[in-house]
C-alpha cells in the first residue's frame, strides 16, 4: 500500500467514530434540552429594552417597594423575571420557558399579585406559554422570592396547524362559595384555534382547575359578587363581540355580545342567555345591597348606534332602561 491510500485509508479508519460520537452527543443533547425542566440561567440577550415592562409593588408591606422587570432573549424561547430591591439591586431572576405577555403601562397582564394565603406579604402568580400549552407558576415572597411551583393548567385543542394565540383578560381571587377556599379565577381567550376558550377557577392546593366555563363568546372580563337569594356567588361575564368565529358557529359566539349568568361552579346559566347586539360590548356591574345588577352595553367601532343601560331585577327582568348616546368602551 503506497503512503498516500495509507493516509487516505487512517482518515476514513478515525473519521467514521468521530461522526459517530458527534451524533450521539448532539442526540443526547437534543433529548434533555427538550425533555428535562429548563434550568435557570441569566438571559443576556434581552430586545426592546426601552419598552420592556417596569413596576413597583411593596410585597413584603414593609414601606419599600420592589421592583420588576421582564426580560426576552431573542428567539422568544425564554422569559426572565427580574426582581430588584428599593435601591436597584438585583434580587433574583426568575426565568420561565416561553413567553410571558405583559402590559408596559401596569407590567399586570399575565401576572397577578395577591396574598393568597394572608399572611400578610403579597404573592406573585405568573401565567406562560410554552408552545401549545398554557402554565401557571406562584412566586412566594415570604423567603422569596422563590417559585413554588409551575404547572400546565390549559392545553391547545381544535385544528393541528392553527396558530395557537392565547390572550388571559381577567384574573382576579374569589371564594365562589362560603364552604369552599378562594380560587384564582381568569378569562382566556384564543384566536384561529378558537378553543379553549373561557372562564376557569383553580385551585392552589390541589393546583388543578376545578370549574369551568367554556364558550364561543369573548370573555373581556368577569364580575362576581352575590346577587341572588341562593348559596354561594355569582358570575356575571363581561363579553365583547370579535369575529373570531365563522358565521356558521354554534351560539353563542363571538360574533355578538351577551348577557350570561354563571352559578358558583361556573356551570349553570342560572338564566336563559340573552344575545345582544352585534359589534357590541355587554359589561355588566352587581349592586349586593340592593340586589341588582346594571347592564351596560355599547358599540365599538364608527356603528351609529345608540348605547344603553339596563337595570335587571333577581329574576333576570330588565326593569329599567335608559339610551347612551355616544357612549365609548
Amino acid at each position: 500500500m503506497t503512503n498516500k491510500r495509507k493516509a487516505i485509508y487512517l482518515n476514513t479508519k478515525y473519521l467514521v467514530p468521530v461522526l459517530g460520537i458527534f451524533l450521539s452527543a448532539f442526540v443526547s443533547y437534543y433529548i434533555i434540552n427538550n425533555t428535562f425542566p429548563l434550568k435557570i440561567k441569566e438571559i443576556k440577550t434581552p430586545i426592546n429594552q426601552d419598552r420592556i415592562p417596569l413596576f413597583y409593588y411593596d410585597f413584603q408591606k414593609d414601606g419599600k417597594s420592589e421592583y420588576i422587570r421582564i426580560w426576552k432573549n431573542l428567539d422568544s424561547s425564554y422569559t426572565g423575571i427580574v426582581f430588584y430591591n428599593n435601591k436597584g439591586e438585583i434580587i433574583k431572576q426568575i426565568n420561565y420557558r416561553g413567553q410571558i405577555f405583559v402590559n408596559n403601562n401596569t407590567g399586570l397582564k399575565w401576572l397577578y399579585i395577591v396574598d393568597y394565603d394572608t399572611n400578610g406579604i403579597s404573592d406573585l402568580f405568573v401565567f406562560h406559554r410554552w408552545r401549545d400549552t398554557l402554565f401557571l407558576s406562584l412566586i412566594d415572597m415570604t423567603e422569596g422570592p422563590k417559585k413554588l411551583w409551575d404547572v400546565p393548567v390549559i392545553h391547545k385543542r381544535y385544528k393541528p396547524n392553527d396558530v395557537w394565540d392565547v390572550y388571559i383578560n381577567d384574573i382576579q381571587w374569589h371564594k365562589l362559595s362560603p364552604n369552599e377556599p378562594a380560587y384564582l379565577i381568569f378569562s382566556v381567550v384564543t384566536g384561529q384555534t378558537i378553543k379553549p376558550r373561557g372562564i376557569y377557577a383553580f385551585n392552589i392546593k390541589s393546583k388543578k382547575i376545578v370549574y369551568k366555563y367554556e364558550s364561543l363568546v369573548n370573555i373581556v372580563g368577569f364580575t362576581v359578587c352575590d346577587w341572588l337569594p341562593n348559596p354561594g356567588n355569582e358570575v356575571l361575564l363581561k363579553i365583547q363581540t370579535s369575529n373570531n368565529c365563522s358565521p356558521n358557529a354554534p351560539e353563542p359566539n363571538d360574533r355578538y355580545s351577551w348577557f350570561i349568568v354563571l352559578d358558583n361552579m361556573l356551570k349553570n346559566e342560572l338564566y336563559k342567555k340573552r344575545k345582544l347586539p352585534a359589534h357590541s360590548f355587554a359589561m355588566p356591574y352587581c349592586d349586593s345591597i340592593r340586589k341588582e345588577v346594571v347592564l351596560v352595553v355599547g358599540y365599538d367601532g364608527v356603528q351609529d348606534y345608540t348605547s344603553f343601560l339596563e337595570k335587571i331585577d333577581q329574576t333576570g327582568k330588565v326593569v329599567k332602561i335608559k339610551a347612551l348616546n355616544g357612549l365609548k368602551k
